[in-house]
């Protein structure tokens, strides 16, 4: 089958081309080209999105949409969170929660919420300043 006119068979044998014409701009179109249409147009609107989203978090009744939006905002926001699974070199955590039954969590928690634990993040003199 002969291609269309003003398309070449190439030497292959294999597709048709069409040689670029004298005055006609010369640029190629690439897979790329959809793709930067699309991000063009989400990115213009992304700050209506990101409000819509923020007002679906906050006032959805459906609390796993509210979940999901509320999780899609703080990535947003702050990044994803790290693995909390320590590196090979990382101390690994003082106290393993997981074991614990469920009357030693509430002890844990009445001793958190009155500052008796000291944070092992915070800096050595901060953490001795809590409020006895």
């Amino acid at each position: 089958m002969a291609p269309a006119e003003g398309w070449v068979t190439p030497a292959h044998g294999n597709g048709a081309l069409r040689p670029f014409r004298t005055g006609e701009p010369q640029t190629v179109a690439r897979g790329n080209a959809r793709l930067r249409v699309l991000r063009d147009v989400t990115k213009a609107k992304s700050p209506e999105i990101a409000e819509r989203l923020i007002r679906i978090a906050l006032h959805d009744s459906d609390t796993r949409v509210a979940v999901v939006a509320c999780q899609q905002v703080l990535t947003w926001a702050f990044g994803k969170p790290e693995n909390l699974k320590p590196e090979a070199g990382e101390a690994k955590p003082a106290l393993d929660v997981s074991k614990l039954s469920t009357n030693e969590l509430r002890v844990l928690l009445k001793a958190l919420q009155a500052g008796r634990v000291a944070d092992q993040l915070a800096p050595a003199g901060e953490a001795e300043q809590g409020g006895d």
